[in-house]
C-alpha cells in the first residue's frame, strides 16, 4: 500500500452469538440424515439457535455494547452506525434505530444522566442478502476516508432460519459481528479496489418479509460461482492498473488467507476450486501454466476435458488440499460451530481465521503486511472481492476476541425443544441472558404503538 495513501479499514472487531445451539447429532437422526455426510462433507456442527426474547435488533446491540466495552470506545466519537442484514424487523423502521435506543438507555441508567449519546449519530440498515454487511463497510469506508475524525461501526446481524426439513435446515444459525471503522487502523487496512459483479437472478429470496426464503441451492451456488468469477477477474485487472499486482501474478497466491461467505463452512473452498483451476490454466504466464500442470500431474489430454470434470480432478489434488489448509481451513471453524450467519458470517469466518492466526507459534508474531482477500456473495445475485492488509496492531486486537473459549460456554437443547422454538410455541427463555439486551415486549395497544418492539438490558 502506498504510504501517501489514507488507509482505512477495521480497527476492533466483536460479535454476539446465541447461548444456545442444537448440535447435529441431534437432527441428523430425526431427518434421516447422515452425520457424517454433514460433518466431513459440509462442515455443519452446530446450529446456533435464537431464544424466545432475542432478535436481530438485540444480537446487534449486544455485539455492538461488547465493541464499545472491551475497546474502550466513546460513544460520542461515533458518528455513523450501520447495520448489514436480511433479518429486517419493520418495512419502514431500522433495526440501527433500535440498537442506538439500547445503547443510550443503558448508557444513560449507567451514567445517571439524561443527554442522547447517539443524537448525531447516523443510522441505517443496508440490505442485500448476504452481501448487505459488505456494503455496509464499503460505504463507511469511503466515509471514514475523507475525514480523520469520521469513526463508525458496521454491526452485521442475522438469524438464518429455514423451513423443518428442507435442504437449507441443517445449515442454520444466528448472529452477530460489530466492527469499529477509521482511519489508520490496528487491525485491517483495505485498499480501495472493489471487484463487483452484479447480475439479478432469483437463487434466494424472502418475499413478503417471510422469516423463511425461497431458494434452490444448486443454482445458488452456480450464481455464487459466476459472480465471484466475474468480481475477482474484475478485482485483478483494476489491482495490476493500482500497481498493487502484475499481470503474471497468481492472485490467490499473493494472500496469505482467504475469506469467503460461508453459507456452511465447507463452500468457500467448494466455489473456489473452480476458480483456482481457472486462474492458473488460463495464465498469461506460459511457466505458470507448465508449473502447474507438472504439479498436478496433468496431461494435455486431461486439461481438455469439460471444466467442471478438471475442477473435480484438480479439487481431489494434494495441492488444492494443501492450499485449501494453508489459506482456507483456519476461517472454516467458527462457522461449523455456528452455523449460516448471512451478512454476519463473512466477518465471522476473519474472526476465526485471525484467532487461529494467534493461536500458531510461527505466525502469531509474525501477522504484520499478511494479505487477506475477500470474496463476498449476496444471493439475488452479487458478489464483491477486496483485500486487506494486517497492520501492526493486529495482535492486540484480536487477543480481546475470545472466540473459541466463549462458544464452549453454550448450551445444547434437545430436538423437542428445537422444534417449539422453530414453531414459536416456546413460551419462555432457556437461559437467563445475563448482562445482554434482551426483546421485553412487543406492544399490542395502543393502536398507534401495535406491533412496537421494546428491550431490556438484564444484569
Amino acid at each position: 500500500m502506498n504510504q501517501n495513501t489514507v488507509q482505512v479499514g477495521i480497527d476492533a472487531m466483536s460479535f454476539y452469538v446465541p447461548s444456545i445451539y442444537l448440535d447435529l447429532k441431534t437432527l441428523a437422526p430425526s431427518r434421516n440424515l447422515d452425520y457424517d455426510k454433514l460433518s466431513k462433507g459440509l462442515g455443519v456442527l452446530k446450529m446456533a439457535l435464537l431464544d424466545v426474547n432475542e432478535d436481530a435488533a438485540s444480537m446487534a446491540a449486544n455485539a455492538v455494547l461488547k465493541l464499545i466495552t472491551d475497546y474502550k470506545i466513546n460513544p460520542k466519537d461515533i458518528g455513523r452506525l450501520y447495520v448489514g442484514t436480511e433479518s429486517g424487523l419493520d418495512g419502514a423502521k431500522p433495526i440501527a434505530t433500535y440498537v442506538l435506543g439500547m445503547l443510550t438507555k443503558k448508557l444513560q441508567e449507567e451514567n445517571n444522566v439524561e443527554e442522547e449519546f447517539f443524537e448525531n449519530c447516523d443510522a441505517i440498515d443496508m440490505t442485500f442478502a448476504c452481501i448487505g454487511g459488505v456494503d455496509a463497510l464499503q460505504n463507511t469506508l469511503d466515509w471514514s476516508r475523507n475525514n480523520k475524525n469520521r469513526i463508525g461501526i458496521v454491526v452485521c446481524t442475522d438469524y438464518a432460519k429455514y423451513e423443518k426439513h428442507s435442504g437449507g435446515e441443517y445449515t442454520q444459525g444466528a448472529g452477530a459481528v460489530a466492527m469499529l471503522i477509521k482511519q489508520s487502523p490496528r487491525l485491517l487496512a483495505i485498499h480501495d479496489v472493489w471487484g463487483v459483479s452484479t447480475k439479478s437472478e432469483h437463487d434466494f429470496f424472502k418475499p413478503d418479509f417471510s422469516e423463511t426464503p425461497v431458494f434452490d441451492g444448486q443454482f445458488s451456488n452456480s450464481c455464487y460461482q459466476n459472480r465471484l468469477r466475474d468480481a475477482y477477474f474484475s478485482f485483478k485487472k483494476q489491482a495490476v492498473k493500482e500497481n498493487l499486482y502484475t499481470q503474471n501474478d497468481i492472485l490467490s497466491e499473493q494472500w496469505n488467507s482467504l475469506i469467503f461467505h460461508l453459507p456452511y463452512a465447507f463452500h468457500g473452498k467448494r466455489m473456489f476450486s473452480q476458480l483456482f483451476t481457472e486462474e492458473r490454466i488460463l495464465a498469461d504466464n506460459e511457466e505458470t501454466r507448465k508449473e502447474f500442470l507438472e504439479r498436478l500431474n496433468l496431461s494435455q489430454e486431461d486439461i481438455n476435458i469439460d471444466l467442471s470434470q478438471l475442477v473435480k480432478l484438480v479439487s481431489k489434488t494434494d495441492l488444492y488440499r494443501d492450499f485449501v489448509n494453508q489459506k482456507i481451513a483456519d476461517s472454516q471453524l467458527a462457522s461449523s460451530e455456528i452455523g449460516n450467519m448471512y451478512t454476519a458470517s463473512i466477518f465471522m469466518a476473519l474472526m476465526s481465521c485471525l484467532e487461529m492466526k494467534l493461536s500458531k507459534g510461527n505466525e502469531k508474531d509474525n501477522l504484520e503486511n499478511q494479505k487477506i482477500g475477500f470474496c463476498a456473495y449476496g444471493s439475488g445475485s452479487k458478489s464483491k472481492v477486496f483485500e486487506g492488509v494486517l497492520q501492526s496492531g493486529a495482535k492486540e486486537i484480536i487477543e480481546k476476541f475470545n472466540l473459541f473459549s466463549t462458544l464452549k460456554f453454550r448450551q445444547a437443547i434437545d430436538i423437542e425443544i428445537y422444534e417449539k422454538i422453530h414453531d414459536k410455541t416456546q413460551t419462555f427463555p432457556l437461559t437467563l441472558q445475563q448482562n445482554n439486551f434482551v426483546l421485553s415486549e412487543i406492544k399490542k395497544e395502543p393502536v398507534t404503538l401495535t406491533k412496537a418492539r421494546f428491550y431490556s438490558y438484564l444484569k
